[in-house]
C-alpha cells in the first residue's frame, strides 16, 4: 500500500459490501510440503459506494472453512466505516486501531487487506485510469511466471509438468521444494533445469517448509544448480 496518497483521487463513499465465496478445481495440484491444494476456495468481494462505484477484489483462502471466517470479519470492518469517505490510508490506520485488541493478523489481515484493494479499485475505476495511473506511475509490461503445478513430485513427474507449464509462451515457472532431504529436492531441481532450455527461469519455493538453519543449508546447496 502506498504511504502517501494523490491529492486529486476521486470522492466516494462506502456503502456495503458483497461476497461470493467459491471452490475452484485446479488443474494442476499444488503440492507443498504442508499439503496438496487441489482446488482453490476464494473469496470474492465487490465494496459498493453510494456513487454507484463498485470496487472488486478477490481472496485465495486455502482451506474451504476460511471464506467464512473473512467475511464476518470482512462485514463488521464495513460496518465500522460505513458512510466514510473511500480514503485507503485513513480506513487502514482506524481499522488497525480497532481490531488492535483480537490482532491483525491472520483471517483479520485478510479481511482488511481485501477492503483495502477493493477501495484502492473502486477508486481507480472511477478515475477511469488504471490504478498505477492513478499513484502517478505508468503501466508496463513486467515478466510473468507460471506458479500452476510443480509439486513435490518424482524428478521425471516434476520435469514433464515443467515442459507443460511454458507450453504457452511463459519464460519462467516455479518449483516447490520441501522434500524429505536435500538430496531430493537436487535431484527434483536438475531433472527440471536439464530439460528446460537455459533461457527459462527457475525460481523454487519452499512454502514455510524450512528452519532458519535448514533454509541456509539448502539454500546454499541450490546456488550452483542454475535457480532464479
Amino acid at each position: 500500500m502506498p504511504t502517501t496518497v494523490p491529492s486529486s483521487l476521486p470522492k466516494l463513499t462506502i456503502r456495503d459490501v458483497e461476497t461470493f465465496a467459491v471452490e475452484v478445481p485446479m488443474t494442476y495440484p499444488l503440492g507443498t510440503s504442508a499439503a496438496t491444494v487441489r482446488s482453490a476456495p476464494l473469496l470474492l468481494i465487490n465494496l459498493t459506494t453510494e456513487e454507484g462505484v463498485t470496487g472488486r477484489t478477490y481472496l485465495f483462502c486455502y482451506r474451504p472453512s476460511i471464506p467464512r471466517a473473512i467475511d464476518v470479519v470482512l462485514r463488521d470492518a464495513v460496518l465500522l466505516v460505513k458512510g466514510a469517505p473511500a480514503a485507503p490510508l485513513e480506513i487502514a490506520a482506524k481499522l488497525g486501531r480497532r481490531f488492535a485488541l483480537v490482532g491483525v493478523a491472520s483471517a483479520v489481515r485478510m479481511a482488511l487487506s481485501a477492503l483495502d484493494t477493493a477501495i484502492w479499485d473502486a477508486l481507480a475505476v472511477a478515475s477511469g485510469a488504471p490504478l498505477a495511473t492513478l499513484l502517478g506511475a505508468r503501466p508496463k509490461a513486467i515478466p510473468a511466471y507460471n506458479s500452476s503445478g510443480l509439486g513435490l513430485m518424482p524428478p521425471g513427474a516434476a520435469a514433464d509438468e515443467a515442459e507443460k507449464l511454458i507450453a504457452g509462451g511463459f519464460r519462467s515457472v516455479k518449483l516447490r521444494l520441501g522434500n524429505r532431504t536435500l538430496e531430493d529436492d537436487l535431484a527434483v531441481v536438475g531433472a527440471v533445469r536439464n530439460r528446460l532450455p537455459a533461457s527459462i527461469a527457475l525460481p523454487v519455493d519452499y512454502n514455510q517448509a524450512l528452519t532458519v538453519a535448514e533454509a541456509i543449508r539448502r539454500g546454499r546447496a541450490l546456488e550452483a544448480e542454475g535457480v532464479a
